[in-house]
């Protein structure tokens, strides 16, 4: 479409939401957009409350913060219809409009349930279409809004659960969860093993520790793990230089068995090249991991969006769920003599992954933008109240 302009309205509570705004980003610009103007929406209107509540959400991976968080997401999912998620309509509302009236932008995309965007872009000033990614592969109530013109979403599963709280099923699109390029394409594993002090003859298991929320007890978990001595571990730290110190050490334990990594570019020929992946079920991460087919083991999942992704993996078979780190080596091992289980798991992943949703989503808003779609009305009546859900 000729000189496409186009908002993304992202919250950095985790790097999921910001890498799905990136992907969709770099697609649009594939696709002939003229501009995209992306946002971090909560930060640019509220700097010291953004940094406060997302040290909040931080801290709710602690022991101390999962009750209190647990409460909150399954509360406000609850009871979304209350003065909660009305005034949440509100929230940014200020700074989307100084975007709105600076930019002239076609269409909204938001990749966080910033309901501020749908009440603004469908009044009669601007209307402005507005397109929800849902970045998990369950559903929370707060995504929900009236006046939102389409949904993309992970799964059936959750364009089901849409459609039960009264979307329309024709504002439903199951695209998949938009992920970086490089896991599009295949993966050079033979580069990789021979740029990395890794051995082509041992299994590799890769524990990634996670940007926010880190994985727990991994020091301890590696160990563990090693004792199988088929098995060489990758530990990826990301930007937790305090882990990584803590890991660095024990390679003089396990020589020529331990790779320890802080942030990586290349994390898609780690994964595709791991026979086993162990990390948090962020709702990216994790449509990552699939892309690359690799079976998945979560330990502890917090109460929330990310328990509720990992049973919605391991239900699918392909992922565990594991409380205790003697579940995790015993998971390994039985994946290790059993060589079955780990192709089934593999099957699952490719059930689950919906390739190119980065494509499909940028191709059905320009679709619907140069048909000029109006806001499907067939909705049922549960939609027209905000959140939707009872």
């Amino acid at each position: 479409m000729k000189d496409l302009k186009i908002l993304i309205l992202y919250a950095s509570y985790g790097n999921g939401h910001k890498q799905a705004a990136y992907a969709l980003e770099q697609e649009f610009y594939r696709q002939g957009a003229q501009k995209v103007i992306l946002s971090d929406v909560y930060i640019e209107s509220y700097p010291k409350f953004a940094n406060f509540t997302r040290t909040l959400y931080e801290k709710s991976y602690k022991p101390i913060g999962l009750p209190i968080y647990k409460a909150f997401y399954y509360g406000t999912d609850r009871y979304s219809r209350s003065g909660l998620a009305y005034l949440s309509q509100f929230i940014g509302l200020k700074r989307i409009r100084e975007i709105i009236e600076r930019e002239r932008p076609d269409a909204i995309i938001t990749t966080f349930p910033i309901l501020s965007a749908p009440k603004l872009g469908s009044t009669e000033q601007y209307a402005i279409p507005t397109y929800t990614v849902i970045t998990d592969y369950c559903l929370h109530s707060f995504w929900i809004h009236p006046n939102i013109h389409r949904y993309f979403v992970s799964s059936d599963k959750v364009g089901e659960e849409l459609h039960k709280l009264g979307v329309a099923r024709e504002k439903i699109v199951v695209s998949g969860i938009p992920i970086r390029a490089s896991f599009e394409s295949e993966p050079d594993v033979e580069k990789f093993y021979g740029t990395y002090p890794v051995d082509p003859a041992k299994k590799i298991v890769t524990v990634v520790a996670g940007a926010v929320g880190q994985l727990r007890n991994v020091e301890k978990l590696v160990p563990e793990i090693l004792e199988n001595r088929d098995i060489q571990v990758i530990v990826i730290c990301g930007n937790n230089e305090k882990l990584y110190q803590k890991i660095v050490p024990l390679r003089e334990e396990y020589p020529g068995r331990l790779t320890v990594f802080g942030y990586v570019e290349n994390i898609h020929e780690i994964l595709a090249a791991s026979y086993c992946v162990i990390t948090k079920p962020g709702g990216i991460s994790i449509t990552e991991a699939a892309a690359m087919k690799v079976p998945l083991i979560f330990f502890k999942p917090v109460p929330g969006q990310e328990r509720e992704n990992a049973e919605f993996f391991q239900a699918s078979g392909a992922a565990f769920v594991t409380y205790h780190l003697s579940e995790i080596k015993e998971k390994i091992n039985w994946l290790l003599k059993d060589g079955n289980k780990q192709r089934e798991m593999k099957k699952a992943m490719e059930r689950i992954y919906k390739p190119h949703a980065s494509g499909t989503i940028v191709s059905e808003v320009i679709r619907s933008l140069e048909n000029r779609l109006p806001y499907p009305k067939t909705a049922a009546s549960k939609e027209n109240r905000v959140g939707g859900g009872g």
